[in-house]
């Protein structure tokens, strides 16, 4: 009888970090995705990873869920289309007249007219808000320690 060898996840995410074509950034969500349903080695199959699936509420999670189950494991589930994420917002002048009030008025309209998230705007120095016509941002690299981008070498 064959026995199939058992890959853990960690080994699997450093086969595929080794070979070069998928971003740190990328590896560590299909982490996080996988470890979330128990999807922790290779002896994971179709009908259980569906059956896993079904606890996740969220379409796009599951969506994601699925991406990285195919990537990873090669687990062959069709993937659902993304559902669009709507918010209802207050208008611009309440929303100005807020961060009026706050000492983090700067951050605030950062984040508002320059789409930055919330840990970039409070990542923000005086320095980078005081520069007369650009305003440098550094992206999740710094957050995840990354000096090199894994695809190419290249540094962003």
């Amino acid at each position: 009888m064959n026995e199939v060898k058992v890959v853990t996840l960690e080994v699997r995410l450093q086969e595929l970090m080794d070979e070069g074509r998928i971003k740190p950034q990328t590896i560590w969500g299909y982490e996080k995705f996988l470890r979330r349903i128990n999807a922790v080695d290779n002896r994971i199959d179709r009908y259980e990873a569906e059956s896993r699936l079904f606890a996740l509420e969220s379409i796009n999670c599951r969506r994601s869920t699925i991406i990285a189950l195919r990537a990873v494991w090669g687990v062959k589930l069709p993937i659902p289309r993304a559902t669009p994420r709507r918010y209802n917002l207050p208008d611009e002048q309440s929303l100005r007249f807020v961060a009026m009030q706050s000492s983090h008025e700067t951050r605030v309209l950062a984040m508002m007219y320059c789409g930055l998230r919330v840990s970039e705007a409070g990542a923000l120095t005086g320095q980078q808000l005081r520069a007369p016509d650009k305003l440098l941002i550094d992206r999740q690299l710094i957050e995840l320690n990354i000096t090199a981008d894994a695809v190419g070498g290249k540094q962003r």
